[in-house]
C-alpha cells in the first residue's frame, strides 16, 4: 500500500465515519492514522464529537417553538391586514384572509386552533369599534356594527 497526506487522510475520514468508504479507503486511514499522531488526534476527536448524545428533545421543543413563533406573526400580520381593510374598498379580501388565518392555526396549532378565532374575535371588534368612533359614529352604532363585522370575519375564520 501506498502512503496518503494527511489532507487525502482527512477527507477520507469522513467517507470512513459515514460509512461510505470502500475497504481499501478504510485501511489506507488505518494505517495512516496508526503512524501520523496528528491525523489519529483529529480522527478520535471526531469520533467523540459523533458519540455525544444528541437531546432529540431539545431540538423539537426549538423547532415547535420556532413553528408557533411563525404562526403567531403570521397570524397577528393577517388579522390586523384583515381589520386595516374593512372599511375600505378591499374589505372583500377578508372572506379570502379570515379562512388562510384560520386554516394557518388549524394546521399548526393543532388543539389550540381555537385561540386564532379568538384572537380574530377581539381584534376585528376592537378594531371596528376604534375605526367607528374615529369617523364620528355614535359609540351605541359602533358597539352594534362591529358586532357584524366580528362575528363575520370569526365565522369565516373557524371555517375548516
Amino acid at each position: 500500500m501506498e502512503n496518503i497526506s494527511c489532507d487525502v487522510c482527512i477527507d477520507l475520514m469522513m467517507l470512513v465515519k459515514d460509512n461510505a468508504a470502500s475497504d481499501d479507503s478504510i485501511k489506507l486511514v488505518n494505517k495512516h492514522i496508526s503512524e501520523c499522531e496528528e491525523c489519529r488526534r483529529v480522527f478520535e476527536e471526531d469520533r467523540e464529537a459523533l458519540e455525544r448524545p444528541i437531546n432529540d428533545s431539545e431540538i423539537l421543543k426549538r423547532i415547535k417553538r420556532r413553528i408557533s413563533i411563525i404562526t403567531v406573526i403570521m397570524v397577528v400580520i393577517g388579522t390586523l391586514t384583515g381589520v386595516v381593510l374593512t372599511n375600505s374598498m378591499g374589505m372583500f379580501y377578508n372572506f379570502i384572509i379570515m379562512p388562510l388565518i384560520g386554516g394557518i392555526g388549524y394546521i399548526l396549532l393543532n388543539k389550540k386552533w381555537y385561540y386564532v378565532s379568538i384572537f380574530i374575535a377581539v381584534t376585528s371588534y376592537i378594531g371596528n369599534f376604534v375605526q367607528n368612533i374615529m369617523e364620528s359614529v355614535s359609540i351605541q352604532e359602533s358597539l352594534i356594527g362591529a358586532v357584524y363585522f366580528t362575528a363575520a370575519y370569526t365565522f369565516c375564520c373557524s371555517l375548516r
